[in-house]
């Protein structure tokens, strides 16, 4: 047990990215407090069981980001309890074809990704502020910094958590809060699984170009294929927070995993009209 023990609340801690930031977190010596949307013995025996083996400081706590009486919930059970670090990771995808979208189904991808961050910056931000070691981390993606095809509707979503942490950053750096953007590219997860626009019925419906995207896609994801490669492992995610946690750097984004920060240079250094002709080619090599 290290002698700097932080309370921590991660949010979405049942799977991939959150289970590795909890386990990590836990781990280390520190107090996580997990969140579920509804708690499920069954589902988290296998965490529940590294948890008591282990002897980790863990607790589940049932949370909706979309729902503000859950987060009033939430915040009540806390009220008494010490907080350092919120880590806002609840979030799922949504992807295909912009066209393909209704307003209404856009907006539940903008409110799980993006309004959820916001209500719980905006409820716990004033507890946070009376920590010693304050500090917030957003778990975005790469998809937040450049757009492609297939991506828009989930790269919107975490394009407006970048711009809002980046602000957050600056009116906060003064009173000694840390925000912090962690930026995953591709990992191990549950993502796939859990996002819209992949299922086969929904496949056969959509243009030929997204259909072989997908299909390059599936090939590239270990985890659709029962191969988990170190490199696309969730728990090197889960270090890097833990990691961010320790420093005392006031860097605000952090890149990890494949080709994350060499897209990220291209993106940046390359004129976007030769940007815009690569995923023009996309589409036509695709289609």
């Amino acid at each position: 047990m290290k002698n700097n023990k932080k309370y921590i609340l991660v949010t979405g801690a049942t799977s991939g990215i959150g289970k590795a930031i909890a386990l990590s977190c836990a781990r280390y010596g520190h107090y996580v407090y997990g969140t579920t949307r509804a708690y499920d013995e069954n589902k988290l025996q296998e965490l529940n069981d590294i948890i008591k083996q282990e002897g980790l400081k863990f607790e589940w706590l049932e949370l909706d980001v979309t729902n503000d009486a859950s987060i009033a919930k939430l915040s009540e059970a806390l009220n008494e309890r010490p907080l350092d670090v919120l880590v806002n990771n609840a979030g799922f995808g949504v992807l295909g074809p912009v066209e393909n979208y209704s307003v209404e189904e856009v907006q539940k991808q903008m409110d799980t990704n993006f309004f959820g961050v916001v209500r719980m910056i905006t409820k716990f931000l004033p507890k946070i502020a009376q920590s010693q070691t304050p500090q917030i981390i957003n778990i975005s993606s790469i998809a937040g910094i450049l757009s492609a095809p297939a991506y828009g509707i989930y790269s919107a979503s975490k394009n407006a958590l970048e711009a809002y942490s980046e602000a957050l950053y600056y009116e906060v750096f003064h009173r000694g809060i840390r925000v912090s953007l962690v930026e995953p590219g591709g990992f191990d997860t549950g993502f796939s699984a859990n996002s819209i626009g992949l299922n086969s019925d929904e496949l056969q419906k959509q243009p030929s170009w997204y259909r072989n995207i997908i299909k390059l896609r599936s090939r590239k994801v270990g985890s659709d294929k029962k191969v988990v490669s170190s490199s696309r492992d969730p728990m090197r995610v889960g270090e890097l927070v833990l990691a961010i946690m320790n420093s005392n750097s006031r860097r605000l984004r952090n890149f990890i995993g494949s080709g994350a920060y060499t897209t990220y240079l291209l993106r940046r250094y390359l004129p976007s009209s030769v940007w815009q002709g690569i995923m023009k080619l996309v589409i036509k090599r695709f289609s």
